[in-house]
């Protein structure tokens, strides 16, 4: 009569330290969700690809020639090969 919750404690400590986590993982969730900046956005429009280049050539990684090369096909001034 006296042992009829043994071993509830040990679940009630889980469940609370369970539930603590659980929250505080859901709150860092969205409080990085609004704090960091969108990092994975399409290059949908020409303006987004440019900007690409332009940074691209500026850590070194292209040369003028293609930067060049790259802004003329972005903004159409390169015939594209036809399929035969």
């Amino acid at each position: 009569m006296w042992h009829t919750n043994d071993g509830m404690g040990w679940w009630m400590v889980f469940m609370g330290v369970f539930w603590i986590l659980f929250w505080a993982s859901l709150i860092y969730v969205f409080v990085v969700a609004i704090v960091r900046p969108e990092r994975s956005r399409p290059a949908d429009e020409a303006g987004d690809a440019l900007d690409i280049a332009k940074r691209r050539l500026a850590r070194g990684e292209i040369n003028t020639a293609e930067f060049q090369e790259i802004r003329q096909h972005i903004e159409g001034n390169v015939s594209r090969p036809q399929p035969s």
